[in-house]
Protein backbone atom coordinates (compact mmCIF):
# COMPACT_ATOMS: atom_id res chain seq x y z
CA UNK A 1 0.00 0.00 0.00
CA UNK A 2 2.69 2.56 0.74
CA UNK A 3 4.85 2.52 -2.66
CA UNK A 4 1.02 2.29 -4.37
CA UNK A 5 1.25 6.14 -5.44
CA UNK A 6 4.84 4.99 -7.01
CA UNK A 7 3.29 1.75 -8.86
CA UNK A 8 -0.19 4.18 -10.12
CA UNK A 9 2.17 7.26 -11.18
CA UNK A 10 5.47 6.40 -12.20
CA UNK A 11 4.85 4.23 -15.03
CA UNK A 12 2.25 6.45 -16.82
CA UNK A 13 4.60 9.50 -16.18
CA UNK A 14 7.52 8.12 -17.45
CA UNK A 15 5.73 6.31 -20.44
CA UNK A 16 4.62 10.12 -22.03
CA UNK A 17 8.69 10.86 -22.02
CA UNK A 18 10.18 10.08 -25.48
CA UNK A 19 13.61 8.09 -24.29
CA UNK A 20 16.97 7.92 -26.35
CA UNK A 21 19.34 5.35 -25.99
CA UNK A 22 22.17 7.29 -23.60
CA UNK A 23 19.28 9.49 -21.86
CA UNK A 24 19.62 9.94 -17.95
CA UNK A 25 16.84 9.92 -15.52
CA UNK A 26 18.02 11.65 -12.55
CA UNK A 27 15.95 11.07 -9.32
CA UNK A 28 16.58 13.81 -7.00
CA UNK A 29 14.04 13.09 -3.99
CA UNK A 30 15.56 14.28 -0.29
CA UNK A 31 13.99 12.84 2.60
CA UNK A 32 15.43 15.22 5.16
CA UNK A 33 14.84 14.92 8.58
CA UNK A 34 13.48 11.33 8.88
CA UNK A 35 12.39 11.63 12.35
CA UNK A 36 10.30 14.54 11.55
CA UNK A 37 8.04 13.13 8.59
CA UNK A 38 5.95 11.17 7.85
CA UNK A 39 3.90 9.28 10.34
CA UNK A 40 0.57 8.81 8.72
CA UNK A 41 -1.30 5.74 9.40
CA UNK A 42 -0.02 3.99 6.11
CA UNK A 43 3.76 4.69 7.08
CA UNK A 44 3.57 3.96 11.22
CA UNK A 45 1.78 0.66 9.91
CA UNK A 46 3.82 -0.87 7.37
CA UNK A 47 6.72 -0.08 9.97
CA UNK A 48 4.77 -1.96 12.85
CA UNK A 49 4.36 -4.69 10.15
CA UNK A 50 8.35 -5.27 8.72
CA UNK A 51 9.75 -4.87 12.83
CA UNK A 52 6.72 -7.50 13.45
CA UNK A 53 5.13 -5.36 16.43
CA UNK A 54 1.99 -6.18 17.91
CA UNK A 55 0.53 -2.89 17.45
CA UNK A 56 1.13 0.19 15.38
CA UNK A 57 3.82 2.78 17.50
CA UNK A 58 2.57 6.12 18.20
CA UNK A 59 4.76 9.14 16.99
CA UNK A 60 6.22 9.72 20.23
CA UNK A 61 7.36 6.01 20.92
CA UNK A 62 8.87 6.24 16.97
CA UNK A 63 11.41 8.75 18.43
CA UNK A 64 11.32 7.61 21.88
CA UNK A 65 12.00 3.35 21.46
CA UNK A 66 12.80 2.77 17.77
CA UNK A 67 14.91 5.58 16.35
CA UNK A 68 17.19 3.42 14.69
CA UNK A 69 14.66 1.02 13.22
CA UNK A 70 12.71 3.62 11.87
CA UNK A 71 16.11 4.63 10.27
CA UNK A 72 16.12 1.70 8.51
CA UNK A 73 12.51 1.91 7.68
CA UNK A 74 13.08 5.24 5.79
CA UNK A 75 16.20 3.70 4.08
CA UNK A 76 14.50 0.97 2.65
CA UNK A 77 11.86 3.42 1.63
CA UNK A 78 13.94 5.08 -0.29
CA UNK A 79 15.46 1.93 -1.96
CA UNK A 80 12.08 0.86 -3.22
CA UNK A 81 11.59 4.44 -4.60
CA UNK A 82 14.49 3.70 -6.81
CA UNK A 83 14.09 0.35 -7.47
CA UNK A 84 10.46 0.88 -9.06
CA UNK A 85 12.27 3.62 -11.03
CA UNK A 86 15.24 1.37 -12.24
CA UNK A 87 12.51 -1.08 -13.35
CA UNK A 88 10.81 2.24 -15.67
CA UNK A 89 14.32 2.52 -16.88
CA UNK A 90 14.71 -1.02 -18.05
CA UNK A 91 11.31 -0.78 -19.81
CA UNK A 92 11.80 2.49 -21.08
CA UNK A 93 15.40 2.50 -21.98
CA UNK A 94 16.96 5.10 -19.80
CA UNK A 95 19.87 4.93 -17.56
CA UNK A 96 19.05 5.53 -13.96
CA UNK A 97 21.17 8.28 -11.60
CA UNK A 98 20.08 9.54 -8.34
CA UNK A 99 21.30 12.69 -6.29
CA UNK A 100 23.33 11.97 -3.31
CA UNK A 101 25.50 12.98 -0.83
CA UNK A 102 29.43 12.61 0.49
CA UNK A 103 29.37 9.76 3.04
CA UNK A 104 32.26 8.06 4.46
CA UNK A 105 31.57 4.14 4.56
CA UNK A 106 35.16 3.64 6.34
CA UNK A 107 33.67 4.79 9.71
CA UNK A 108 32.14 2.22 11.63
CA UNK A 109 29.78 4.89 12.26
CA UNK A 110 28.66 5.93 8.54
CA UNK A 111 24.77 5.11 9.22
CA UNK A 112 24.46 7.69 11.80
CA UNK A 113 24.54 10.07 8.55
CA UNK A 114 20.96 8.46 7.63
CA UNK A 115 19.20 10.31 10.47
CA UNK A 116 19.84 13.36 8.85
CA UNK A 117 19.04 12.15 5.10
CA UNK A 118 18.38 8.27 4.70
CA UNK A 119 20.02 7.91 1.49
CA UNK A 120 22.17 4.85 1.18
CA UNK A 121 24.20 5.31 -2.00
CA UNK A 122 26.08 2.25 -1.56
CA UNK A 123 23.50 0.20 -0.82
CA UNK A 124 21.03 1.57 -4.00
CA UNK A 125 23.79 0.88 -6.20
CA UNK A 126 22.27 -2.54 -7.61
CA UNK A 127 19.30 -0.21 -8.95
CA UNK A 128 21.01 2.70 -10.66
CA UNK A 129 23.95 3.34 -12.99
CA UNK A 130 25.30 6.24 -11.49
CA UNK A 131 25.65 8.54 -8.67
CA UNK A 132 25.08 12.65 -8.64
CA UNK A 133 27.01 13.96 -5.76
CA UNK A 134 26.41 17.00 -4.17
CA UNK A 135 29.60 19.04 -3.96
CA UNK A 136 27.71 22.38 -2.58
CA UNK A 137 29.36 22.98 0.51
CA UNK A 138 32.55 20.77 -0.02
CA UNK A 139 35.63 22.35 -2.36
CA UNK A 140 39.00 22.61 -3.04
CA UNK A 141 41.30 20.00 -1.69
CA UNK A 142 38.22 18.82 0.35
CA UNK A 143 36.73 17.91 -2.63
CA UNK A 144 39.64 16.31 -4.29
CA UNK A 145 39.75 13.95 -0.85
CA UNK A 146 36.17 13.35 -1.06
CA UNK A 147 36.20 12.16 -5.09
CA UNK A 148 38.61 10.04 -4.63
CA UNK A 149 36.91 8.41 -1.92
CA UNK A 150 33.94 8.57 -3.74
CA UNK A 151 35.13 6.80 -6.36
CA UNK A 152 36.74 3.79 -4.46
CA UNK A 153 34.00 3.30 -2.28
CA UNK A 154 31.40 3.38 -4.90
CA UNK A 155 31.76 1.31 -7.75
CA UNK A 156 28.73 3.07 -10.52
CA UNK A 157 29.65 6.25 -12.71
CA UNK A 158 30.23 9.27 -10.08
CA UNK A 159 29.46 12.78 -11.09
CA UNK A 160 30.32 15.77 -8.42
CA UNK A 161 27.77 18.58 -9.10
CA UNK A 162 28.59 21.98 -7.59
CA UNK A 163 26.71 25.06 -7.50
CA UNK A 164 27.79 28.22 -9.02
CA UNK A 165 27.08 32.17 -9.28
CA UNK A 166 24.50 33.92 -7.05
CA UNK A 167 24.03 32.82 -3.96
CA UNK A 168 20.86 30.76 -2.99
CA UNK A 169 19.40 30.75 0.38
CA UNK A 170 20.79 27.47 1.75
CA UNK A 171 24.40 28.60 0.53
CA UNK A 172 26.48 30.74 2.97
CA UNK A 173 29.19 33.20 1.07
CA UNK A 174 32.05 30.91 1.42
CA UNK A 175 30.46 27.86 -0.36
CA UNK A 176 29.39 30.75 -3.32
CA UNK A 177 32.62 29.47 -5.85
CA UNK A 178 34.37 32.51 -8.03
CA UNK A 179 35.26 31.82 -12.14
CA UNK A 180 38.88 29.96 -10.43
CA UNK A 181 37.90 28.19 -8.32
CA UNK A 182 34.61 26.22 -10.02
CA UNK A 183 37.53 25.71 -12.96
CA UNK A 184 39.70 24.37 -10.51
CA UNK A 185 36.75 22.45 -9.00
CA UNK A 186 36.19 20.95 -13.12
CA UNK A 187 40.17 20.11 -12.74
CA UNK A 188 39.82 18.33 -9.91
CA UNK A 189 36.91 16.03 -11.16
CA UNK A 190 38.59 15.23 -14.17
CA UNK A 191 41.54 14.85 -12.25
CA UNK A 192 40.35 12.18 -9.93
CA UNK A 193 38.91 10.05 -12.57
CA UNK A 194 35.14 11.21 -12.46
CA UNK A 195 33.64 10.45 -16.03
CA UNK A 196 31.52 13.95 -16.11
CA UNK A 197 30.98 16.78 -13.81
CA UNK A 198 27.98 18.85 -13.17
CA UNK A 199 26.67 21.96 -12.11
CA UNK A 200 23.60 23.93 -10.51
CA UNK A 201 23.56 27.43 -12.04
CA UNK A 202 21.90 29.45 -9.54
CA UNK A 203 20.08 32.60 -10.29
CA UNK A 204 22.50 34.40 -12.05
CA UNK A 205 25.00 32.36 -14.43
CA UNK A 206 27.83 34.93 -15.08
CA UNK A 207 29.87 34.42 -18.20
CA UNK A 208 32.80 34.32 -16.59
CA UNK A 209 31.94 30.78 -15.04
CA UNK A 210 31.52 29.75 -19.05
CA UNK A 211 35.00 30.99 -19.84
CA UNK A 212 36.51 29.37 -16.92
CA UNK A 213 34.95 26.17 -17.80
CA UNK A 214 36.10 26.14 -21.15
CA UNK A 215 39.55 26.86 -19.93
CA UNK A 216 39.15 23.64 -17.59
CA UNK A 217 37.63 21.68 -20.69
CA UNK A 218 40.43 22.39 -22.85
CA UNK A 219 43.41 21.00 -20.43
CA UNK A 220 41.11 18.45 -19.90
CA UNK A 221 40.86 17.37 -23.36
CA UNK A 222 44.66 17.28 -24.14
CA UNK A 223 44.86 14.73 -21.18
CA UNK A 224 41.59 12.92 -20.89
CA UNK A 225 43.20 9.54 -22.18
CA UNK A 226 45.03 9.18 -19.12
CA UNK A 227 42.11 9.58 -16.91
CA UNK A 228 40.13 7.31 -18.87
CA UNK A 229 42.20 4.49 -19.86
CA UNK A 230 45.06 4.77 -17.50
CA UNK A 231 45.90 3.92 -13.73
CA UNK A 232 46.91 5.69 -10.73
CA UNK A 233 50.60 5.21 -9.49
CA UNK A 234 52.20 6.57 -6.42
CA UNK A 235 54.74 9.78 -7.26
CA UNK A 236 56.08 12.05 -4.00
CA UNK A 237 55.70 15.37 -4.63
CA UNK A 238 56.78 17.81 -1.84
CA UNK A 239 55.20 21.66 -1.94
CA UNK A 240 55.64 24.81 -0.25
CA UNK A 241 52.31 26.99 0.15
CA UNK A 242 50.85 28.19 3.26
CA UNK A 243 49.08 25.26 4.90
CA UNK A 244 50.10 22.69 2.54
CA UNK A 245 47.73 20.45 3.81
CA UNK A 246 44.71 22.24 3.02
CA UNK A 247 45.64 23.72 -0.37
CA UNK A 248 47.78 21.48 -2.49
CA UNK A 249 47.01 17.98 -3.78
CA UNK A 250 48.69 15.33 -6.52
CA UNK A 251 48.04 12.97 -8.25
CA UNK A 252 49.91 10.46 -11.24
CA UNK A 253 47.97 8.79 -13.82
CA UNK A 254 50.48 6.22 -15.99
CA UNK A 255 49.20 5.06 -19.62
CA UNK A 256 51.32 3.59 -22.22
CA UNK A 257 54.90 3.63 -20.67
CA UNK A 258 54.08 7.37 -19.78
CA UNK A 259 53.49 8.91 -16.20
CA UNK A 260 51.06 12.42 -16.35
CA UNK A 261 51.45 14.48 -13.07
CA UNK A 262 48.66 16.69 -12.36
CA UNK A 263 49.34 18.71 -9.34
CA UNK A 264 46.89 21.42 -7.96
CA UNK A 265 47.49 24.93 -5.78
CA UNK A 266 44.17 25.36 -4.39
CA UNK A 267 45.43 28.59 -2.23
CA UNK A 268 43.61 31.97 -3.59
CA UNK A 269 46.61 34.01 -3.13
CA UNK A 270 49.89 31.85 -2.60
CA UNK A 271 52.21 30.71 -5.51
CA UNK A 272 53.32 26.83 -4.66
CA UNK A 273 57.00 25.92 -5.21
CA UNK A 274 57.44 21.96 -5.97
CA UNK A 275 59.79 19.86 -5.73
CA UNK A 276 59.92 16.65 -7.58
CA UNK A 277 62.67 14.08 -7.76
CA UNK A 278 61.77 12.23 -10.98
CA UNK A 279 62.32 8.17 -11.41
CA UNK A 280 65.02 6.83 -12.70
CA UNK A 281 65.10 6.98 -16.72
CA UNK A 282 62.83 9.38 -17.51
CA UNK A 283 64.57 11.14 -20.21
CA UNK A 284 61.59 14.00 -21.55
CA UNK A 285 59.46 16.16 -19.70
CA UNK A 286 57.03 18.54 -20.55
CA UNK A 287 54.49 20.44 -19.55
CA UNK A 288 50.75 21.54 -20.77
CA UNK A 289 50.26 25.54 -21.25
CA UNK A 290 46.26 24.76 -22.23
CA UNK A 291 46.00 22.89 -25.45
CA UNK A 292 50.12 22.93 -25.80
CA UNK A 293 53.21 21.18 -24.43
CA UNK A 294 56.30 22.80 -23.83
CA UNK A 295 59.68 20.55 -23.56
CA UNK A 296 61.25 20.84 -20.23
CA UNK A 297 64.62 19.85 -19.46
CA UNK A 298 64.81 16.65 -17.66
CA UNK A 299 66.75 16.69 -14.32
CA UNK A 300 66.64 14.38 -11.93
CA UNK A 301 65.72 17.17 -9.27
CA UNK A 302 62.85 19.73 -10.72
CA UNK A 303 61.09 22.68 -8.93
CA UNK A 304 58.55 24.49 -10.36
CA UNK A 305 56.32 27.50 -9.30
CA UNK A 306 52.21 27.11 -9.68
CA UNK A 307 50.29 29.88 -9.76
CA UNK A 308 47.20 30.48 -6.84
CA UNK A 309 44.07 28.47 -7.63
CA UNK A 310 46.20 26.94 -10.82
CA UNK A 311 47.15 23.22 -11.66
CA UNK A 312 50.62 21.96 -13.54
CA UNK A 313 50.17 18.70 -15.87
CA UNK A 314 53.86 17.25 -16.53
CA UNK A 315 53.85 14.14 -18.63
CA UNK A 316 56.68 11.62 -18.07
CA UNK A 317 58.27 9.54 -21.14
CA UNK A 318 60.81 6.95 -20.65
Amino acid sequence: ELMEPYDKYGRKLLGNCDFAKGDWLILDSEQWSPMDWCFCDTCRGEFAKQNHLENVPSIADIREKYRVEWREFRIWHDREYIKRAAKYADEFGFDLMDYNYIIDYSKPDYRDFFFRIPKDARGNEPYQAGHLQSYYYTHDSRAFDAMRMGLTQLKKSYYPMCGVSASPSWQSPVDVLSPSRFRMMLLTAAVTGCPGFAIYPGTALDAKFILAGDSAMEIVAAVEDYFRDGSVVPFEVKAEVPFAEENFRSLAWTLNGKTLLSLLNYHPESSATVQLTLPDGVKAVRRLNQSTWIPLTASKEMTLSIAPHDACFLELAQ
